[in-house]
């Protein structure tokens, strides 16, 4: 929401999770500057050998009907019913609903072949390759071409469904042999907060993925 462009705000970051089977559960608060509480909180993620739960960074409603993505959750909402009532049957069916409901193209079906998956800053990061399709991810995927030329960038909703399950496969989750389908839902059909319009919380993404992105903003 470009909260890290206010000097005056301090993030508040409210955390639990681990591993509890490894004896690593862990919970916690954190204050201070936005950028310096969530990189922190990545760390402890990756310290604590799994996912967190996360509530962060209250703000006022004003703050939210200007800067966040008003009637994104009742979308989300939206979304997840159609894909419940969709996936009995499989993940053609999941990814005809998805892209019927908001208009988008899909780029592919095929196996997954090589993955190249690594941490950066406490976010799975990498590269996969699908048939002539190649992604990379940082969290999200961020980039999607075929034979170097960009069909999709974030944040244009790039999205992997396995064509069996009719799930999301996620940049921690892809691997290779998977049969799957890959969707683009273009920028302009989403509802996007402020932080998509902040070109400089894409230049770590583009250090780590190695792929421009401002460009296409």
């Amino acid at each position: 929401m470009g909260l890290h462009l206010d000097p005056d705000y301090h993030g508040l970051q409210a955390f639990a999770g681990g591993d509890p089977d490894q004896g690593c559960y862990i919970e916690g608060v954190l204050r201070g500057k936005v950028k310096t509480v969530s990189s922190s909180v990545r760390h402890v993620a990756c310290a604590a050998g799994g996912l967190l739960a996360v509530a962060r960074n209250p703000v006022k409603v004003e703050f939210l009907q200007k800067n966040a993505a008003p009637g994104g959750v009742k979308l989300a909402i939206s979304l997840g019913a159609a894909i419940l009532k969709a996936r009995s049957g499989g993940g053609g069916a999941v990814a005809e609903a998805v892209l019927e409901m908001l208009h988008g193209t899909e780029l592919c079906r095929g196996r997954v072949g090589e993955v190249d998956r690594f941490t950066a800053g406490g976010i799975d990061s990498g590269s996969a390759v699908i048939g002539d399709m190649s992604l990379t991810f940082w969290r999200e995927y961020m980039t999607a071409e075929r034979d170097e030329e960009r069909l999709a960038t974030f944040p244009d909703l790039i999205t992997v469904i396995d064509a069996e399950t009719g799930m999301t496969v996620s940049g921690s989750e892809i691997a290779p042999d998977m049969n799957v389908i890959l969707v683009k839902i273009p920028k302009a059909r989403l509802l996007l907060g402020a932080g998509m319009r902040c070109p400089d919380l894409f230049e770590q993404a583009e250090k780590v993925i190695g792929k421009d992105l401002l460009q296409y903003l």
